[in-house]
């Protein structure tokens, strides 16, 4: 517990997620960003006063930053008792943009007038008329409000999938999952959590949401997993005829570079064409 005489905790309720409480913080100067710290989850009853008094006992000055013994750093000012989260676990950091969305999104769902998912699509038209490219922080602070707005999993990784980076792609179905793996050919996975959703980073991965959204999901997937069958397996047979090319420096680089792409690019139409027609041979 804090020293006797120290002044009462305060923490506004913008700090918690779970309030729904959204505004822009300060720009720039003393203080930037202040305003954008979120817990990830609401305190326990009592963690509040805990934390407070461990960081009031720790942090040597009047005011300040502090890292407490559960890995978070917290600012705190001793004279007013001002106390919030900065950094670290069960904290997210969004910048003045990510919290526009955020307060546009609950806004407009908390008024009635639009679904949850129609909220969604209003905040995915959005990013993309601001070119927003979407971080693991805001999927963080998007799924963790997912229960108290409404919208699912899915719902949210069909509304971001256009604005992920080209490295990441949105939690999507087993068949769009299995198309993003066909693309990625034999190069390692690897596993990453935003928010306690599992990603698959399979560098590009646009066309598994094309197969996500398409009216008929096994002709999709049939054709993306034959495009980039064929597309990896002329690059390497390219790859390993031209090889000779390597030897002849800078010049010799270039054509053995246009060669496998010429290759790969043009296995992906025919392969992606082939697999189609098959399909439509068998089923249709």
């Amino acid at each position: 517990t804090p020293p006797r005489g120290a002044p009462p905790v305060h923490m506004a309720d913008r700090h918690v997620l779970d309030k729904l409480n959204f505004f822009k913080g300060v720009k720039s100067g003393a203080g930037a960003g202040a305003g954008n710290s979120y817990l990830l989850q609401p305190l326990a009853k009592g963690e509040l006063g805990k934390l407070y008094g461990e960081a009031f006992n720790t942090m040597s000055g009047k005011a300040g930053t502090v890292k407490l013994a559960n890995g978070q750093t917290w600012s705190l000012n001793k004279t007013t008792g001002k106390f919030f989260p900065v950094s670290g676990p069960g904290i997210v950091k969004l910048s003045q943009q990510e919290v526009s969305f955020m307060r546009m999104m609950a806004k407009q769902i908390k008024s009635g007038k639009v679904t949850p998912q129609q909220a969604l699509e209003n905040v995915s038209r959005a990013m993309a008329g601001q070119k927003y490219q979407v971080t693991p922080q805001l999927q963080q602070a998007m799924t963790a409000v997912a229960e108290k707005l409404g919208y699912s999993s899915d719902e949210l990784g069909r509304a971001l999938a256009p604005h992920l980076p080209k490295s990441a792609n949105a939690k999507v179905p087993p068949e769009a999952q299995a198309a993003a793996k066909a693309k990625a050919g034999g190069k390692p996975f690897r596993f990453v959590k935003w928010g306690g959703r599992t990603l698959l980073v399979v560098g590009l991965a646009v066309d598994a949401y094309e197969v996500y959204n398409a009216e008929n999901r096994p002709k999709a997937l049939t054709k993306k997993a034959g495009a980039w069958g064929a597309s990896i397996g002329a690059g390497s047979a390219a790859a390993n005829a031209a090889s000779p090319l390597l030897a002849g420096g800078p010049w010799g680089w270039a054509a053995y570079g246009g060669i496998v792409l010429g290759a790969s690019v043009g296995g992906y139409f025919v392969g992606g064409e082939a697999a189609e027609t098959a399909y439509e041979w068998t089923f249709e």
